[in-house]
């Protein structure tokens, strides 16, 4: 049945049980959901991780959160506040050879094996996934030479 509540929180209920009900911020959902295609937010699809390819020396963009970039040539540099808080970059090399993740001036690329910070090799054929924590401290963790 389709209706229209013009006030205040709406319940689904099933066996007497609520299952979903209407915020003022959305919906909240009790027990299982399924999706029969997928789950979508503001940067897309929850479960795909869109690649970027790339050519030469790439500095990341505030874009590249949620993405991964792929390069074959000339490494990555990561820059102060370009990946917000909680934000996410993979990055796949598509080459034979190394590549050079390269920390930028004001932060600090904390490798998750070790604490180290600075400049990290990603080895031939290895990926990497980057985390930031307030633009400033980005945790990169991987396959590195």
């Amino acid at each position: 049945a389709n209706f229209e509540a013009t006030t205040g929180l709406v319940a689904l209920k099933y066996a007497g049980s609520t299952k979903l009900t209407t915020t003022n911020d959305g919906t909240v959902t009790t027990g299982i959901s399924t999706a029969t295609v997928s789950f979508v937010d503001a940067i897309g699809n929850v479960r795909y991780l869109p690649p970027d390819s790339k050519s030469g020396a790439y500095v990341l963009v505030a874009g590249d959160a949620g993405k991964a970039i792929y390069i074959s040539t000339g490494g990555v540099t990561v820059n102060q506040n370009i990946i917000p808080a909680g934000g996410m970059v993979t990055i796949i090399n598509n080459s034979g050879s190394n590549q050079t993740i390269t920390q930028g001036s004001s932060v600090n690329l904390y490798n998750t094996a070790d604490g180290s910070t600075g400049n990290k090799t990603l080895s031939a054929r290895g990926t990497c996934t980057l985390w930031s924590f307030d633009g400033t401290a980005i945790y990169i963790s991987g396959n590195f030479a």
